[in-house]
């Protein structure tokens, strides 16, 4: 196919990956898996983007009480408060990094 063979590297840890949080259940919306959109811990302007993202799952623990998230410290709220649980994604029971840049439509 013609594509360059690159080594794996274990990114898991990396900071090369950021950190991206997708909702299980809660509130219906235009997220992946059909609830409310992402979080991401970066932005395109931020020193530290990567399109390398640690995918996250967001679980609320009863979904009568799902509100809107938008930011991490939302989630880190509402996790220490037992409202959601989170879990780092592991399809196939193995390590899984996500290389999807965001655009920016505007430019």
């Amino acid at each position: 196919m013609g594509v360059a063979s690159s080594p794996t590297a274990n990114l898991i840890t990396h900071s090369g990956a950021v950190d991206l949080f997708q909702f299980k259940n809660g509130i219906k919306g235009s997220g992946p898996l059909g609830f409310q959109a992402g979080i991401s811990t970066t932005s395109l302007d931020d020193d530290n983007y990567s399109p390398m993202w640690r995918i996250y799952l967001v679980e609320w623990n009863d979904v009568k009480s799902a509100k809107i998230l938008e930011t991490k410290s939302d989630i880190d709220f509402f996790r220490n408060n037992d409202l959601i649980s989170v879990s780092i994604a592991r399809p196939t029971n193995s390590d899984h990094i996500v290389n999807c840049p965001f655009i920016d439509p505007f430019q």
